[in-house]
């Protein structure tokens, strides 16, 4: 019936990565490089710059949480 739709749709908003759906560029991008920073052999070039990246990323996701707050 009528409720049917809703249901399907809650359905479709469940699963481990349901929350993917919510998330800013800003915070994929953090997870992205949170995920290679990970994967990378400490010591290597690699994870140097996976560092980098993680911390260049998180540094852009603070401002615009910042700016964000400002505007509320």
């Amino acid at each position: 019936g009528g409720f049917q739709p809703f249901l399907d749709a809650a359905q479709a908003a469940t699963g481990p990565t349901a929350f993917q759906a919510f998330q800013s560029p800003y915070q994929q991008a953090v997870t992205d490089a949170n995920d290679a920073l990970n994967e990378a052999a400490v010591g290597t070039k690699e994870f140097n710059q996976a560092v980098k990246n993680l911390v260049q990323v998180e540094n852009k996701y603070e401002r615009q949480l910042k700016q964000r707050e400002r505007r509320l």
